[in-house]
């Protein structure tokens, strides 16, 4: 972890570019770049590989919010109440689907290895990527939402098969 020195660093020069009307200069671009270059070299798996996997978590579980009229701060709760836990329904549906096509992977349906492949070298590529959105990961949900269906089919006919069971 950074120590308290560098904390106040990197607060210091947030507070630069903010004071400066968020107009990054050169000046504070190099200092931005020296800072990115030494905390790499002190923690390299952290910036190489924690980092990466947490945009990675980040894009997939973040809720689609980005074209709605909510606050660009939606998580601060006690700023608008409302808007926080429609975007956390939000989340929650986002993880429902990744649940469902999880699940209707494990059942194994045609061609589930080459949607699993897809979505791996699509998060893969993206890995790669320095500055990704979370929008680069909605060509999956297709994939999902087909995989999610699986799960729903099954379990509807697993209820079904289990209600004729019953009443014979």
């Amino acid at each position: 972890m950074d120590s308290p020195a560098q904390r106040a660093e990197t607060q210091a020069l947030a507070n630069a570019y903010n004071a400066n009307g968020y107009n990054l200069t050169p000046a504070l671009d190099a200092e931005f770049a020296q800072l990115a270059a030494e905390r790499t070299a002190a923690h390299p798996w952290r910036a190489h590989v924690l980092l990466p996997l947490g945009r990675m978590a980040d894009m997939w579980l973040r809720p689609r919010v980005e074209n709605l009229p909510i606050d660009l701060d939606w998580w601060v709760y006690a700023h608008h109440h409302t808007e926080t836990v429609f975007s956390w329904a939000y989340a929650a549906l986002n993880a429902l689907y990744l649940l469902l096509a999880a699940a209707g992977l494990w059942l194994r349906p045609r061609l589930w290895q080459w949607m699993l492949l897809y979505c791996v070298l699509r998060s893969a590529l993206l890995l790669t990527v320095q500055a990704p959105e979370a929008r680069y990961t909605l060509e999956c949900f297709p994939i999902l939402i087909v995989a999610g269906g699986v799960a729903l089919a099954a379990g509807w006919h697993r209820l079904r098969s289990l209600g004729q069971r019953s009443t014979a």
